[in-house]
């Protein structure tokens, strides 16, 4: 449970990956001294220890994978992540799909859409500055920079505003 706590003091952690890390713990702590034999990993008891930290923890609200998903989408929307990269991040760390959906939409609805995202990222990255928007080979350039980020091309082209002018508000 201590290590749990000192490691939700420094950040915030999905349940997935406080698993990951109590059952890590587990077995180092069960690691064989020399000459002894070797011992499984982790133990079932192990295991059913962790899971009633873990519930422990859920049940008092300090581990929320919602809560989660909404602060992690929340900051890496406002610096430019697309909603396909902020599912994998969190895909990653163990949020279920509902959970990241949920946030996603609770952005959205805020006015954090993809759009804004691509704008931000654009921003952030200086596509408008560094490209010659109006020379094809150039703009292309700028569109494959928000592709890669996951935007699609209609939001990257919206982003980066009609033949090199600003993009609309909206």
């Amino acid at each position: 449970m201590q290590v749990a706590l000192a490691k939700l003091d420094r950040r915030d952690q999905t349940k997935q990956q406080l698993r990951q890390l109590l059952l890590k713990k587990a077995a180092d702590a069960r690691a064989p001294a020399e000459g002894e034999p070797d011992l499984p990993a982790t133990s079932p008891l192990d295991e059913a220890r962790v899971d009633e930290v873990l519930a422990r923890l859920e049940g008092s609200g300090v581990i929320d994978d919602r809560r989660f998903a909404e602060h992690f989408a929340r900051g890496a929307r406002s610096r430019g992540a697309s909603a396909a990269k902020v599912q994998q991040k969190l895909g990653q760390r163990g949020v279920a799909a509902s959970g990241i959906k949920d946030a996603l939409e609770s952005l959205a609805s805020e006015g954090l859409d993809d759009l804004a995202a691509a704008q931000r990222y654009a921003e952030r990255r200086r596509l408008r500055q560094r490209y010659d928007l109006q020379d094809p080979k150039e703009r292309q350039k700028a569109l494959a920079s928000l592709a890669r980020q996951g935007f699609s091309f209609s939001t990257a082209v919206r982003a980066l505003g009609t033949e090199g002018s600003e993009p609309d508000e909206g």
